[in-house]
């Protein structure tokens, strides 16, 4: 009879011991998604400021050498510094 108790403990500890497992495993997840989808959130409007700096440019005709070497130096000061992980290169269509 005391086996049986023993091994009813025993099965009851290892049950509570998937469940509390299982439970972490389901908040380390969920908080993970909710990290990422903030992150993401916070970063939009950054790389929504950096996008502008080159689409003030798309599609104008009016250009001069100064804005294409304005463009130019822009995506090169990028690329140099490295803030992200692109690669940025200024193609020109002449039209």
């Amino acid at each position: 009879m005391e086996n049986a108790a023993k091994a009813l403990l025993i099965s009851a500890g290892v049950l509570i011991g998937i469940l509390l497992l299982t439970l972490f495993a389901y908040v380390y997840t969920h908080l993970r998604n909710d990290t990422s989808e903030i992150y993401s959130a916070l970063n939009h409007p950054e790389i929504s400021k950096f996008n502008q700096k080159f689409l003030n440019y798309e599609g104008r005709q009016d250009l001069t050498i100064q804005d294409v070497v304005t463009i130019v130096n822009l995506a090169k000061d990028n690329n140099e510094a490295q803030r992200r992980q692109t690669t940025i290169k200024v193609l020109v269509n002449r039209g």
